[in-house]
C-alpha cells in the first residue's frame, strides 16, 4: 500500500524553506552593515551599535530552529553620526525585501507581530522629538534606500491605527520619500 502524504505538508516545507532564505539574505545585510559600521567608527563618522529583540527559541530540529521576539523591539540600531559637520543622534532599523516583492509592508515594523506593537514606530517618534534621525534602511536586491522617519510617520501610524490603505512602500514610493545609498551597507551619504 502507498505511503499517504500529508497534503499541507508540502505547503509547509516550502514556507519554511522561504523563511530560511530570508533569513539567510538578512544576515548578509547585517554582516554588510556591521562591517560598514566598523569603517565608519574607525573614520570617525558614527558610532553605531546592533540591538536586536531578544529571540526566544520554542523548537530545534538539526540547524533549524524556530520562535518568536519577545517583548518590545524598539530598533535594531542606535548610536551617532557626524552630519554636515554636527554630531546627531541615530536610531534606525534595516529590512531586506525579497526578490519577488516590490513592497515592503508596513507591519515589519512590528517586531512583535503577535501582539502587532508600534514599539518601534514610539522610538523613532521620541528619536525625533530629541533632535535625532530616525529612518528605516530598505535594501532590495538592487538598490537600498534610506527612507526618513519623519517624512514615513505619517503614513505608517494612519496604517497602525485605522489600517487599510497604503499599508506598504513600493520601492519606488521609497525612492520618491528617501535617499538612495551609495552602495548595498553604505547609508551616511544619504543622510537628510
Amino acid at each position: 500500500m502507498p505511503r499517504r502524504r500529508n497534503a499541507g505538508a508540502g505547503k509547509q516545507h516550502k514556507a519554511a524553506q522561504a523563511r530560511s532564505v530570508a533569513s539567510r539574505r538578512g544576515a548578509a545585510f547585517e554582516k554588510a552593515l556591521e562591517a560598514q559600521h566598523a569603517a565608519y567608527d574607525q573614520q570617525g563618522l558614527a558610532f553605531i551599535r546592533h540591538s536586536p529583540p531578544k529571540f526566544r527559541v520554542t523548537g530545534q530540529a538539526g540547524a533549524r530552529c524556530s520562535g518568536f521576539f519577545e517583548g518590545a523591539g524598539d530598533g535594531d540600531y542606535t548610536g551617532w553620526a557626524v552630519v554636515e559637520g554636527r554630531t546627531v543622534g541615530l536610531h534606525f532599523d534595516a529590512k531586506v525585501i525579497g526578490k519577488d516583492s516590490d513592497l515592503w509592508s508596513f507591519a515589519r515594523l512590528c517586531h512583535n507581530k503577535r501582539a502587532a506593537t508600534p514599539d518601534q514606530a514610539l522610538a523613532f517618534d521620541a528619536c525625533l522629538r530629541c533632535g535625532g534621525v530616525a529612518f528605516v534602511l530598505l535594501a532590495w536586491p538592487l538598490v537600498t534606500v534610506l527612507v526618513p522617519w519623519a517624512d514615513l510617520r505619517e503614513a505608517w501610524w494612519r496604517w497602525y491605527r485605522e489600517g487599510g490603505a497604503p499599508a506598504s512602500l513600493s520601492m519606488q514610493g521609497a525612492l520618491d520619500m528617501g535617499q538612495k545609498c551609495r552602495s548595498r551597507a553604505r547609508w551616511l551619504e544619504a543622510m537628510p
